[in-house]
């Protein structure tokens, strides 16, 4: 009996043993997705958020079509949810070239809000998921090049990507599923999510304002190409059902894909369904003017921005893959000028840090001298005190040279 219970021990400690190094690597195992943000991983379907902040790859197998989903490290603490802001990026493009155009992930951490970024699919094809890999430029050969967005795709036809005008249907379709699957994660808000594209994919965000403006709270379409092979909803006349909703276009005068010819008159429409009452020209700045319509339904923004010389680019904006003219610093931000923009359709609770400091925050600051410091997300802090120096030679701010100056002029 004696070796029976020790044979009993042994076989319960071996059990504890196993379990705890199946635990172990289970730990691993999570860590090591999580160092390739989940990407190339079945993803599951997580209650309350349960995501590790950073950039995960979500695949909707029914449909075969991705999308990339950014999570910042503090998401807003609202009843409602996190609003979430979705982007569609252009042919030759991919999501992380979008992320990395965009700074999308510090400004989603200055709101709270989450990113989604849907990958667009090859011509002619079924589906889109290939991983990381999938829009990827074909003269990148390493993941990293991919991320980085080094290269844009060649030419080449079975290499480019995107969301095909032709293809509004599939698109709309993908749409759908993610907003199911938003739903379900009990911690987004559906009824405040905004979207921005470029291109092709700014096509597919005007052809929303006609057939899922009930869907999105605000729409930012940069660039839409507008020459006469525009098939685009809004540029059809279309929108008959449409709803009011929050619209902010971006155009350049020198845009090779002549969003010019007709973006005023699309943001028109969008206005007349908005039940705006009147516009004015506004010059927001040396190179931007603006259409702005006032009296808009339920507080809502629409406006069509004109920028001065403007390529088939993202105003205020340097493309990762060097391919940008650099603009006058007067060129409006796209992605800082929208956000704002969408931040009037939100609730307080659902901005980051809104109605801070409190009184009793400012009398703690003030109650000795120097003033205390703030040590709470350090990362952030860092982050935003850090912008702006980067071209000093250092990086920081130090002294070059000391010089005096003395007026030739005479005294007395």
């Amino acid at each position: 009996m004696a070796s029976i219970g020790v044979l009993g021990r042994f076989a319960t400690s071996l059990v504890l043993w196993c379990l705890v190094h199946l635990h172990i690597e289970l730990v691993r195992a999570d860590d090591e997705v999580h160092a390739t943000d989940l990407l190339q991983q079945k993803y599951l379907l997580h209650q309350n958020c349960g995501f590790a902040p950073g950039i995960h790859l979500v695949k909707l197998p029914k449909l075969q079509r991705q999308f990339a989903f950014v999570v910042p490290r503090g998401r807003v603490e609202s009843s409602r949810g996190a609003p979430v802001f979705m982007f569609f990026h252009g042919v030759y493009q991919t999501p992380w070239f979008s992320i990395n155009i965009l700074g999308l992930p510090d400004m989603l951490e200055r709101y709270g809000w989450f990113g989604v970024l849907p990958f667009g699919k090859h011509f002619q094809t079924e589906g889109s998921m290939g991983g990381l890999r999938q829009c990827c430029s074909d003269l990148c050969h390493s993941d990293e090049c991919c991320l980085d967005a080094r290269n844009i795709t060649t030419q080449n036809q079975e290499a480019v990507c995107g969301f095909w005008p032709n293809e509004l249907d599939k698109n709309l379709e993908m749409i759908d599923e993610i907003f199911q699957w938003m739903t379900g994660l009990g911690c987004i808000d559906t009824s405040k999510v905004f979207a921005g594209g470029f291109s092709y994919g700014a096509t597919l965000v005007q052809d929303l304002a006609c057939a899922r403006s009930w869907q999105f709270r605000g729409l930012a379409p940069d660039v839409a190409p507008g020459d006469d092979e525009d098939q685009g909803l809004l540029h059809l006349g279309q929108c008959q059902n449409a709803t009011p909703v929050t619209y902010v276009s971006f155009c350049g005068t020198k845009d090779i894909a002549h969003c010019y010819l007709n973006s005023l008159a699309k943001a028109e429409t969008v206005a007349n369904q908005t039940l705006c009452s009147r516009s004015e020209v506004r010059r927001e700045s040396a190179t931007v003017n603006c259409t702005v319509w006032s009296g808009c339904h339920a507080g809502h923004v629409v406006e069509s921005c004109m920028v001065y010389r403007l390529d088939h680019e993202i105003p205020g904006r340097v493309a990762p893959d060097g391919t940008t003219f650099l603009h006058p610093g007067s060129d409006l931000d796209y992605t800082k000028y929208v956000f704002e923009k969408f931040s009037l359709q939100v609730a307080s609770d659902q901005l980051r840090f809104f109605g801070h400091p409190t009184q009793a925050e400012e009398d703690w600051k003030q109650s000795v001298w120097p003033p205390k410091k703030m040590y709470d997300n350090g990362y952030l802090r860092e982050a935003l005190a850090g912008r702006g120096l980067l071209t000093l030679p250092n990086h920081r701010v130090s002294i070059t040279s000391t010089i005096e100056y003395e007026s030739m002029r005479a005294s007395g």
